[in-house]
């Protein structure tokens, strides 16, 4: 049924992919553009990452989702993604590339960005329109607690989900209940504020069945005769033959070499087992006089390196791969990166995983292989990364218990899909007893701590990997060459635990970077509990071994260092310059109108939910946004403010003349003359807090200045603005006392600057009206209670988080245009 242009899209796919569309990939896109949530199984070599990059890049849509944030389990499948997009988009005529204007300051921001822990391109998730990483970042962000930003940034990506068409890929191997029932949990929350695609080979029934019922997901195929129509057309499934064969041995460069003329591929579950197992292979090969290439990959490379490998491997493992070669990974290759081989050779790992691996195995049309399944080596621990410290998980010993029983046996997907339900079914039904509604309970409960009590002592890992099995981002250096910040030098991602046994409380092996103090530093990593402080750690050449053929090894002296980064340019970091407060106001306004045009434009999936979920029409949406922009730095009028810039510009130029309030004065960060000067400053004119003035004197002005919300919700609405305006630099209201203290007289100017700025909407009674209560902690607070209560935040926190946003980046980039920064 063509319902929606489908022939132009099947030209568009085309042109994209030089391949045509498979049915089940139209049928995506078809659901997509109506606005539907889709759940997609699809067996590995299918084609899924297509299914959702190609609909993105069409015309095609009636409500169309702002950008796409394609989520995947580990960083380095993120790679292989990343770059399909831009192959993509480069094809399509988009740019790729920034492009920069004669200050520096980029203009055209690259269509696809990669954001993970050790390419952190896209902190904001706001440079690209198609947004490649990793759930980790995902959820961490929408819960308040972004990973690798500071704790002063805590909201900026929590409504980074709103407008967008979110993409689980291959949710199967997100734990369940952790990281699947959050994400279940946060879209659930921002339900018909985004759109989202569950992608898998492997999902069991009670996955499937959580989301039909939060998500109201449509499954394709739809229907039985629906997969028997898709297995008939893949050529991954059609045309070739895999075997699955149990060994009774571990997995040794003997089981390998017996294959010497072969494409093999080799999976250790662990990276130190596969640089192990690269030795000895690249060892018997050389004893052999032989010349096959051989290539290790794992996640321990920096960026140049495995980009080159992986390129490499389309040479030696692709579709147009001719002669011998042999390449030992890890995890990193069970998805996005498209290669095959006539002998898999892996550990044993979980039924679901083991699915992925035999996907790289006689991947392509008319090609036989066998997957060889090895035991764990006998020695401590093996079964990590499956497990934790005190054993392993369930369903490697149920996947042992399977394959014992199996022993060997043809592989296809109506087969392997009995095998996982049979392995995990039982472990994800036990998992969803936590029940998504309990879940989405749980995130509100986070969110309030973090962002209402700002109560910094409560994790959220726990609700997305574990506490322990969270990363950190490892760069080399020698202590002469620390980079100012982790960002200054590429970085390699590892799990905790992974450096665990290398701290014994005696050797120094590095630093760990550390936010307890008056300011970030690094401080020497000395003790284990130093781990769970940090998000970032350099270790010593001293340590740490780094080559390009076998990547970071712990605990080898090496001579490598990191290679330094210039992190992209972000609104809002380059010096101030001095900026009345009218000027301002006016510049972050317009900046609002601009990222909404971008964001939330009338015809978009974004402005259509926001009508359908709070009745509020796109120009009521403008109207409440700016608002916020209006009037987020009102407490600068304070007399305390004002004093504090007067003396700041006078202490740089002594001929200074203050005719007009500012919102900002000449001030470099990174020039020691004007740190200097600050503190001098400071000790006689202290400048004072001004977010929580802000609100304050905002509290009677906001309702004012959104006549198109409807009245029963205006309440709400003006809330929602003044919880943005208070949070604008990631604070919130503090205690009694200190609250009274930050609160002071306006100066006598705020009777010209804010008619100017508000126009007619200004009406001098309102602002005067919060300084003559008693209670003025608790009218704000009462006040604020509308939208971000316990009871309400289910309700408006989506609209409260994005208005915080969209203040926050239009402050930065509004900022930043005239040469400052927020």
């Amino acid at each position: 049924m063509i319902d929606f242009g489908e022939q132009l899209y099947r030209q568009h796919f085309k042109r994209s992919t030089e391949k045509e569309p498979f049915d089940y990939q139209v049928d995506v896109a078809r659901l997509l553009f109506r606005g539907c949530n889709v759940l997609l199984r699809a067996p590995t070599g299918a084609g899924k990452t297509w299914a959702v990059l190609a609909p993105f890049l069409f015309d095609g849509w009636k409500t169309r989702p702002t950008r796409l944030i394609y989520a995947l389990p580990l960083r380095t499948l993120a790679q292989g993604v990343y770059h399909q997009a831009r192959d993509a988009a480069q094809t399509l005529g988009l740019h790729i590339e920034p492009t920069f204007d004669k200050h520096g300051r980029e203009k055209i921001h690259p269509y696809v960005t990669l954001q993970t822990g050790e390419q952190p391109d896209d902190e904001f998730f706001d440079r690209g329109r198609i947004v490649v990483t990793t759930y980790d970042q995902v959820l961490s962000g929408l819960l308040e607690g972004p990973y690798g930003l500071s704790d002063r940034l805590h909201n900026i990506n929590a409504a980074a989900i709103a407008g967008a068409l979110v993409v689980f890929d291959e949710f199967h191997l997100m734990p369940a209940q952790k990281a699947f029932l959050t994400a279940v949990a946060g879209l659930r929350l921002f339900r018909d504020l985004c759109q989202s695609v569950w992608m898998t080979a492997t999902a069991t029934e009670p996955l499937r069945k959580v989301l039909g019922e939060a998500l109201d997901t449509n499954q394709v195929p739809a229907t039985p005769e629906d997969t028997a129509r898709l297995y008939a057309q893949l050529p991954s499934v059609k045309d070739v033959r895999r075997t699955l064969q149990l060994e009774n041995s571990s997995l040794t460069a003997d089981a390998v070499l017996k294959f010497p003329q072969t494409r093999s591929i080799v999976l250790a579950n662990t990276v130190a087992r596969a640089q192990d197992l690269y030795q000895r292979i690249v060892q018997g090969m050389r004893d052999r006089n032989s010349n096959t290439p051989i290539r290790l990959l794992h996640a321990r490379f920096f960026k140049q390196d495995r980009q080159s490998k992986e390129s490499e491997l389309q040479d030696l493992l692709g579709p147009r791969a001719k002669g011998p070669a042999i390449l030992i990974a890890t995890q990193v290759i069970e998805a996005g990166i498209d290669i095959s081989c006539d002998h898999l050779h892996t550990e044993l790992c979980p039924m679901n995983s083991l699915v992925q691996r035999a996907g790289r195995c006689a991947r392509f049309p008319h090609e036989t292989g066998i997957v060889h399944v090895y035991n764990l080596p006998d020695e401590p621990n093996s079964w990590l990364p499956y497990g934790n410290l005190g054993g392993e998980d369930p369903s490697l010993g149920r996947t042992r218990e399977l394959l014992a029983k199996i022993g060997s046996s043809e592989i296809n997907p109506q087969i392997t899909a009995e095998w996982v339900e049979e392995v995990h079914a039982d472990d994800d039904a036990e998992a969803m007893r936590t029940t998504w509604e309990s879940r989405v309970t749980e995130c509100i409960d986070r969110i309030h701590r973090k962002a209402i009590l700002r109560d910094n002592q409560k994790r959220i890992a726990d609700l997305i990997r574990g506490d322990d099995s969270d990363s950190l981002r490892i760069i080399i250096a020698c202590e002469e060459n620390l980079p100012e910040t982790p960002a200054g030098r590429e970085a390699i991602s590892m799990r905790r635990w992974s450096l665990n046994p290398h701290l014994d409380g005696v050797r120094e092996i590095g630093w760990f970077w550390d936010n307890s103090g008056d300011g970030p530093a690094w401080t020497r990593l000395r003790a284990r509990e130093h781990l769970r402080l940090t998000y970032a750690l350099c270790l010593r050449p001293e340590f740490a071994q780094y080559t390009e053929d076998a990547g970071l090894i712990l605990g080898i002296p090496g001579t490598t260092e990191s290679p330094l980064r210039v992190p992209p340019p972000r609104p809002g970091h380059t010096p101030l310059r001095e900026e009345t407060w009218v000027h301002h106001a006016r510049c972050v306004a317009a900046e609002t109108e601009r990222r909404m045009d971008r964001d939330c434009p009338s015809d978009g999936f974004l402005a259509a939910g926001l009508s359908a979920r709070y009745q509020l029409s796109r120009p009521a949406i403008l109207e409440a946004a700016r608002s916020c922009a209006l009037l987020h730095d009102l407490g600068k009028l304070q007399v305390g403010w004002q004093r504090w810039a007067e003396a700041a510009m006078h202490a740089k130029q002594p001929s200074y003349v203050f005719d007009a309030p500012l919102a900002h004065t000449d001030y470099d960060s990174e020039d020691p003359q004007d740190l200097q000067r600050e503190r001098e400053v400071s000790k006689i004119a202290p400048r004072p807090a001004h977010a929580p003035a802000s609100a304050f004197y905002s509290l009677k002005l906001i309702p004012k200045l959104v006549p198109q919300t409807p009245p029963l919700i205006r309440k709400q609405v003006a809330s929602a603005c003044l919880a943005a305006v208070l949070a604008h630099h990631g604070g919130w209201v503090p205690e009694r006392e200190r609250f009274r203290r930050m609160i002071g007289e306006l100066v006598a100017a705020w009777q010209t600057v804010l008619p100017e700025t508000l126009g007619d909407a200004f009406e001098a009674s309102r602002l005067l009206w919060p300084a003559q209560q008693l209670d003025q902690h608790g009218q704000l607070s009462e006040f604020l209670n509308w939208a971000v209560s316990p009871d309400s935040l289910p309700d408006w926190w989506p609209l409260v988080s994005y208005l915080t946003r969209t203040l926050r980046l239009s402050d930065q980039r509004a900022t930043a245009e005239g040469h400052n920064h927020e």
